[in-house]
């Protein structure tokens, strides 16, 4: 089902709202993190190699209807992503909770000094 950590994790802090890219990408990447963190290496390798299909089939045909149901998996919890109020965490953090405030505050500040200098990454 979607009750997993990292699903719950996902619905709650990645406010994808109707970006059904997002969704689909974000869902199969906690279903990866669910597999490792089984210890389930053959599901793993199952799921990254069938997030390949799914992306190269949408590539050609746009539809992530077909593309995410060649996976035979259930469907995003669309109502879990629409329920977070993306407005509320953003003022809340404007910062992933995953990652450390000091590594970001790095790489903005790296950003910006590219820029200053003109160079892009």
């Amino acid at each position: 089902g979607h009750s997993t950590l990292p699903m719950k994790y996902f619905g709650k802090f990645v406010v994808v709202g109707n970006q059904r890219t997002l969704a689909y990408l974000g869902s199969l990447l906690m279903m990866v993190l669910e597999a490792d963190m089984e210890d389930d290496p053959d599901r793993r390798r199952f799921l990254l190699l069938s997030g390949l299909m799914m992306m190269e089939q949408y590539c050609l045909d746009e539809n992530w209807e077909v593309a995410w149901r060649l996976l035979d998996l259930a469907q995003p919890d669309w109502a879990a992503f629409g329920a977070a109020d993306q407005k509320q965490l953003r003022r809340e953090s404007k910062n992933s909770f995953l990652a450390d405030p000091a590594w970001i505050g790095a790489v903005v500040g790296r950003l910006k000094d590219e820029e200053k200098g003109g160079r892009k990454g």
